[in-house]
């Protein structure tokens, strides 16, 4: 078995060709397809995966549905801005999270006139736990109303879409099922 690298994944992939906008319809998006035996590479739509496909495939569906995970709030006490992304639920009203600006334990950010979390640990490993005033279907209504998706680090544009929501969500998405993507580019399910 071969040992990988990270370099082993590294390809040229000029920033022009990188959508900045979902294709409408979504099936119209282009489909690498890879011969094993030959190497030859052919450029298709995703609709034509069905004729990739043989009987005994096995293909894998994501029905995680994206969390507006991504927070936007100012500090109580000087109203500098601060970045809060919901990373883990601990407890009911208590998150583990990335937070991009300088906190420190106590602090108080206000996310919106409903919702404050203050910020009870750092965790000396990037995140922090912030407790939360609203807790169970009041923190998710809230979420859900100020929430940014957390759009792919490609996405260059300086704020968000109202369809980002629906653009940036499998149509698989089951409602019962949560994916909180990291920074990492990796998905953590709940």
């Amino acid at each position: 078995m071969k040992n990988w690298k990270t370099s082993d994944f590294f390809y040229n992939l000029p920033p022009e060709l990188i959508a900045q906008k979902p294709l409408r319809p979504r099936d119209h998006s282009r489909l690498l397809v890879l011969d094993k035996k030959t190497g030859f590479i052919r450029h298709q739509h995703f609709y034509d995966i069905v004729d990739h496909l043989n009987p005994g495939d096995l293909l894998v569906l994501n029905n995680s549905k994206v969390f507006p995970a991504r927070l936007i709030g100012k500090k109580e006490a000087t109203q500098g801005r601060v970045e809060v992304f919901l990373h883990k639920k601990e407890a009911r009203d208590i998150w583990e999270c990335l937070i991009g600006g300088r906190v420190k334990v106590g602090l108080i950010i206000i996310l919106s006139p409903r919702l404050k979390a203050e910020i009870i640990k750092d965790n000396n490993d990037g995140t922090w736990q912030l407790k939360f005033n609203l807790s169970d279907n009041k923190f998710f209504t809230e979420i859900n109303k100020i929430g940014q998706v957390p759009l792919p680090p490609y996405i260059k544009r300086s704020k968000q879409l109202a369809s980002d929501k629906n653009n940036y969500q499998t149509v698989f998405a089951d409602n019962h099922k949560f994916c909180f993507p990291l920074s990492s580019g990796l998905v953590l399910n709940t």
